[in-house]
């Protein structure tokens, strides 16, 4: 019997011995669980900024469509995208395909106007030998000779009007509208359309056919949306700062110099399913080189707040409650925390400013999800 007692006691004390030990481990872990890298942190100095990016493009400012003054088909072709050219240069030519109507009806008006002309010539000749015989007075005669003189000019224009109908110019014409100039000086981006094809010139009903696109690329802006969460904290004149996706590292410096007043055209007013977008524009500062090209994709981060040498706290120690009130698991003492309200101010998404409630060397932590 005394020996079933021992034995029974060592085996009791055997297992609260194991108890004990993972029972203290638990415990041990437990206190320093917060301890380990990233659980625990400090609130720290540094600069915070709020940024709202614009996603967008860089594009020059204006860009001319050169279009033809006459209709007819695209004869000749000067340019590609790429080349440089100035204002007068001959960009190509139109040959005219002449309306049978109004080649019938201008044939038949000079034919007339050639027998007005010959019937006047006549009526002339026989003036002058009555004026030599006395029997035609001087102020008649020149009454006939400026009508003869008005029927030649008619026949001249007519015969003009064919010519510009069939080759869209005249010879000796110094303005020939089948000639198409660029109307400034850049560079072509675009050639929409090829020798042969139909074209059209520009008038009440229609915009006409563009032959050739040209722009300043010195002269470059950036022009992009921004949600409409964000919109009303734009004003004109911030600074932005201007990132090309093709070129990694380069930064722009730019001025916003214009907000839109309405939600972008392509999206349904409708459309309750998407945030509505407004158009911001920015002018590009001193570009350290021409683009040589338009339509670079782009991000435009404006800078709507900053504070400097403040004191933060990254967001990953702040608790929010049901009332948006926000709280901090402090420590008071090791392996001991409580519950603090803090005052927080301007945040970047990572960083928060700690207006109230801490100071550098308060130890904070993760807070720990209630069971």
């Amino acid at each position: 019997m005394p020996f079933r007692v021992t034995g029974l006691f060592r085996w009791l004390v055997s297992m609260l011995a194991i108890v004990a030990a993972i029972g203290g481990l638990v415990v041990f872990r437990a206190s320093s669980r917060d301890e380990n890298v990233g659980e625990v942190g400090r609130p720290h100095f540094m600069t915070i900024s709020q940024e709202i990016v614009a996603a967008g493009v860089v594009e020059p400012r204006e860009e001319v469509a050169v279009k033809p003054q006459i209709s007819g088909i695209l004869a000749t072709s000067e340019v590609k995208p790429g080349d440089y050219v100035r204002k007068g240069d001959l960009i190509g030519t139109v040959q005219v395909v002449p309306s049978l109507a109004a080649l019938n009806e201008a044939q038949s008006a000079l034919r007339m106007e050639r027998l007005r002309a010959r019937d006047m010539s006549q009526r002339l000749a026989r003036a002058s030998g009555l004026m030599r015989e006395k029997a035609f007075t001087q102020s008649e005669l020149d009454r006939v000779a400026t009508e003869y003189a008005l029927a030649r000019e008619s026949v001249l224009a007519r015969s003009r009007e064919i010519e510009v109908l069939r080759r869209g110019a005249s010879a000796g014409q110094k303005y020939k509208p089948n000639r198409i100039e660029s109307t400034v000086e850049g560079t072509v981006l675009l050639v929409p359309v090829k020798v042969g094809s139909s074209v059209t010139q520009a008038n009440n009903f229609s915009e006409g056919t563009t032959i050739a696109l040209v722009a300043n690329l010195a002269d470059m802006v950036f022009r992009g949306t921004v949600d409409e969460s964000e919109v009303d904290r734009l004003r004109l004149g911030m600074s932005a700062q201007i990132r090309l996706a093709a070129r990694p590292g380069q930064e722009i410096d730019g001025t916003i110099t214009s907000v839109g007043a309405r939600r972008e055209q392509d999206v349904s007013s409708r459309d309750l399913t998407r945030a509505a977008r407004f158009e911001v524009e920015a002018r590009i500062e001193g570009a350290p080189e021409a683009f040589g090209r338009s339509g670079y994709s782009a991000n435009a981060h404006i800078t709507a707040a900053s504070r400097e040498n403040v004191l933060a706290l990254n967001e990953i120690f702040v608790d929010f409650d049901e009332e948006g009130r926000s709280w901090v698991d402090v420590r008071v003492a090791p392996a001991r925390y409580e519950r603090r309200r803090v005052r927080l101010g301007l945040s970047d998404g990572i960083n928060v400013e700690v207006e109230a409630g801490l100071d550098p060397q308060t130890v904070v932590r993760k807070p720990v999800p209630e069971r």
